[in-house]
């Protein structure tokens, strides 16, 4: 699973739109009704258990704050996106293991990579290097295998059946005319969807696909709408009511910056990250409006039951600000940077943490939380 930094999304949201998709694909996903809950906070706990870990720190490994994270056979794989440019690799107790990738101009090296993903016993990193982008693969041990380009320019990708390369354009029409593009191994294109009919060229930065084992989803900020990959068929799964937050259509033919004044003075939600495993579906939502300060929505989906549970959190609550996945023993893992202020605010929502045996200038916490 892969997070990003909610100041940043927050940030950029008066420079990024997105396209309306409901007039060229029905909303035939399962309701979700949240009118009711983006009215509200809520900093009741739902959870049953916590426990956590800190990752080991040695000199190499020393992680920034925009970070990216995959899971796979009790192995966790930390993309560094915003200062190493390179994947560490622990162990379910935080044991360090070793690095792959490295940023460079040498053979086996990259300039801008902006993704990663890990299939079988490799990983792959997205690399832009303008006009076009390639994949970078290496072994688990580091060894560089190949470069594979791609004609294409995307920002973000995923892993289709361990068969092809879903990637999103990010509304970047002035190159594509589609938002995703399904390519085999060899950066072919095989298929393309959801057409960018919108005069908007400014693309979105942001990583925009959810993974559950071998269901893979795709959202978009500002649209109501989750997509999920049914072989090699795309299709709304499901579709939210944000009640008095919902993005009015106004606003996707509204010049970008009066209409992000228009639905920030109205107040608005959005899809900012998607968690599951078979069991449950975690939905992080945020909602934003002029002259209050923007909270997030952590709601817990029950696949079978269908009911929903949340909780809110601000900025301010430094202890739920970096959610980065939803493991098959259902906890909920958070990225905690130990410092003076979160054991206050763990005890605010009834955790507790005890930070006095932490490093405060190591590697961050995985905070893993029981529903």
């Amino acid at each position: 699973m892969k997070k990003r930094n909610l100041t940043t999304c927050l940030l950029l949201l008066a420079f990024y739109i997105s396209c309306n998709m409901s007039d060229k694909i029905p909303p035939e996903g399962k309701s979700i009704d949240l009118s009711s809950v983006m009215g509200h906070s809520s900093k009741e706990n739902i959870f049953k258990d916590v426990r956590f870990i800190q990752l080991e720190t040695v000199r190499e490994n020393l992680l920034g704050d925009d970070l990216y994270f995959e899971i796979i056979n009790d192995k966790i794989y930390i993309f560094d996106r915003g200062n190493q440019k390179s994947v560490f690799i622990f162990e379910e107790d935080g044991k360090y293991v070793g690095k792959i990738g490295r940023p460079g101009k040498g053979p086996g090296e990259y300039v801008n990579a902006v993704d990663f993903l890990v299939r079988n016993d490799t990983v792959d990193f997205l690399v832009q290097q303008s006009p076009n982008a390639s994949v970078y693969s290496y072994t688990s041990s580091g060894d560089f295998i190949r470069e594979t380009k791609l004609n294409l320019f995307p920002y973000s990708f995923q892993l289709i059946q361990n068969k092809f390369y879903a990637v999103s354009m990010n509304y970047n029409k002035m190159i594509h005319d589609h938002q995703i593009y399904l390519l085999d191994k060899t950066g072919n294109e095989i298929k393309k969807y959801l057409p960018n009919e919108t005069e908007i060229n400014i693309p979105i930065g942001e990583n925009c696909f959810g993974k559950s084992e071998d269901e893979v989803s795709y959202f978009e900020p500002f649209n109501d709408t989750v997509y999920k990959f049914d072989d090699t068929v795309l299709n709304p799964f499901y579709v939210f009511d944000f009640g008095d937050y919902t993005v009015p259509d106004k606003f996707f033919q509204t010049d970008i910056m009066k209409g992000f004044q228009m639905i920030n003075e109205k107040g608005f939600a959005l899809i900012k990250n998607i968690f599951a495993n078979k069991e449950n579906m975690i939905f992080e939502i945020v909602r934003q409006k002029s002259g209050m300060p923007a909270s997030v929505f952590f709601i817990l989906y029950n696949r079978k039951t269908e009911k929903l549970k949340y909780f809110t959190s601000t900025e301010e609550d430094v202890i739920f600000r970096y959610p980065v996945g939803l493991n098959d023993k259902n906890e909920m893992m958070f990225l905690v940077f130990p410092f003076d202020s979160v054991d206050k605010n763990a005890e605010e929502f009834g955790i507790e943490f005890d930070a006095e045996d932490l490093n405060e200038n190591g590697n961050p916490v995985l905070l893993y939380c029981k529903l």
